[in-house]
């Protein structure tokens, strides 16, 4: 290759095994698993470590303590052997081999693997049960008989847990009792007029739809690009829509909603009307308080963004998280577990503007919720120490 020579050890290769590799010599010890009662779940409080939950496992599957301690190489290799001899092993490795799929579903791999463990066919214990396995599989090691004794060890299984999950942009709720939320870029035709943006407050919680009407207009306009602007230019053509529950089967008050929006023409109809002014219906009239409030600023006169409920000055804001933010919070997540001893992270992005801004958001993101779960920690710790301030600040 470009007039160099390379000799056979300068090749790397990838030697695949299949499940015949992989148990060949060892004989089935082990066929039932863990009752649910007795499997032991992810430990709570952070007291516990990965190595006492892997020997919780441990004792959990082979009904006694494991013979060398797991932290340690040869620990590990020893878990290793004895994965190969419960039946439970075989099957999920059988499962595997014979989907022909590089990817497996979690949802399909428990539904196969219920009909095998659970005689109910429950998909919380079998999750469980696989939680628990690849566990003890992850943290599993195995020397080739062809390695040399200076070679570390590679894994018995190579574990990888793919989580898709989808920008949370572009969110409407159905104007119905109760609402429905969706992705407008799933809505086709007549389904995205009767659907609103959907708004909550980031204080007391209370949630609504928003939209845009003009001066003296009763109609609500479900257009998203003209909500955003409206939103975030604070215009005042925009509205905030709260629906108003029954209390106790009573009904609201009158006083406690001020209209009945249509959840077909999305019109805003009197609170005592009896149908709609619109179109005429009277069965998808949804009780609502418009909040529509207005200050000067600047003499210019804007929408007034405090929540009716609480009155914050800026709860209300859109529901939904774009990729960074859901991409840093799951890496606040990981960072702060401790079941995480390499935090290490790698993004991509097709923009390269775009992934050198979302590195920087990550890193401040990351930086402050570790901070401040290292600062709760050190007064749970103090405070249970009777330790004196400057005690606490040297941990």
């Amino acid at each position: 290759m470009f007039s160099e020579s390379f000799d056979p050890g300068s090749v790397i290769g990838e030697d695949l095994l299949d499940l015949g590799d992989v148990v060949d010599g060892y004989f089935i010890r082990y066929h039932g698993v863990p009752e649910p009662q007795a499997l032991a779940l992810l430990p709570g409080d952070h007291t516990r470590n990965p190595e006492t939950y892997l020997a919780t496992q441990y004792r959990q599957w082979f009904e006694q303590d494991a013979p060398l301690s797991l932290a340690e190489t040869e620990g590990r290799l020893a878990l290793g052997e004895r994965l190969r001899e419960p039946s439970f092993f075989r099957n999920l490795l059988t499962l595997a081999q014979r989907s022909g799929r590089k990817v497996i579903s979690e949802d399909w791999l428990i539904h196969e693997l219920s009909q095998m463990v659970s005689a109910t066919s429950d998909a919380q214990y079998t999750r469980r049960l696989l939680d628990s396995f690849l566990s003890l599989c992850a943290h599993a090691r195995y020397r080739d008989a062809k390695a040399k004794a200076a070679d570390v060890p590679g894994p018995l299984l190579r574990v990888h847990v793919h989580l898709w999950t989808r920008e949370l942009s572009r969110l409407v709720a159905s104007v119905v009792e109760p609402p429905r939320m969706a992705f407008s870029d799933d809505l086709k035709g007549d389904a995205l007029k009767s659907h609103l943006p959907a708004i909550h407050c980031r204080e007391c919680g209370v949630m609504g739809w928003g939209g845009t009407m003009r001066a003296n207009a009763d109609k609500v306009a479900p257009d998203l690009q003209e909500f955003y602007k409206a939103f975030f230019g604070h215009l005042p053509s925009l509205r905030f829509f709260f629906p108003v529950s029954d209390h106790d089967g009573t009904g609201p008050a009158q006083g406690e909603f001020t209209h009945k929006l249509c959840g077909l023409c999305l019109t805003a109809n009197a609170a005592d009307s009896a149908k709609c002014a619109g179109c005429g219906e009277s069965a998808h009239l949804v009780r609502v308080l418009i909040h529509d409030r207005t200050r000067r600023a600047q003499d210019q006169t804007q929408a007034d963004m405090a929540c009716p409920y609480c009155e914050s000055a800026s709860g209300l804001t859109i529901l939904g998280s774009r990729a960074a933010s859901l991409t840093s919070i799951a890496l606040s997540q990981l960072y702060t577990s401790p079941f995480n001893r390499e935090k290490q992270a790698l993004a991509f992005s097709d923009n390269v503007q775009d992934a050198s801004h979302r590195s920087g958001f990550f890193a401040a993101r990351t930086y402050k919720v570790n901070l401040r779960t290292a600062i709760r920690r050190v007064i749970a710790l103090a405070a249970s120490h009777s330790l004196s301030p400057s005690e606490g600040a040297c941990h």
